[in-house]
């Protein structure tokens, strides 16, 4: 598991998740979110061929295990936001029907 340790919490507040810890609570990027991030690191960040697959492997993860529950109407709005449309179609291209949601972006 990868956990991004960050001072200021970006995403979204009220989509995110506490889960509370031993160490005290923690906030979870919602999907929408997480998905957002990796394919703006995929797309605009200079990134090594390792790295990059793993963030593949991460969207492609993210998107065939949370079809379902993705907030499609947010997470267009971030796609667009960060001009996303294509590289978040081109993802959801790949992933086999059945696990794909419906309404595409």
């Amino acid at each position: 598991m990868d956990i991004d340790l960050v001072g200021e919490f970006r995403g979204s507040r009220r989509r995110a998740k506490i889960i509370e810890t031993p160490y005290g609570p923690i906030r979870v990027a919602c999907v929408e979110d997480m998905l957002v991030k990796r394919l703006n690191e995929l797309k605009y960040w200079p990134t090594s061929a390792e790295w990059r697959r793993r963030i593949v492997q991460q969207v492609t993860v993210l998107l065939a295990s949370s079809g379902s529950e993705i907030d499609e109407e947010y997470l267009a709005f971030l796609v667009r936001r960060d001009d996303l449309d294509d590289l978040l179609s081109e993802f959801r291209s790949r992933l086999p029907s059945r696990d794909a949601p419906r309404d595409q972006v």
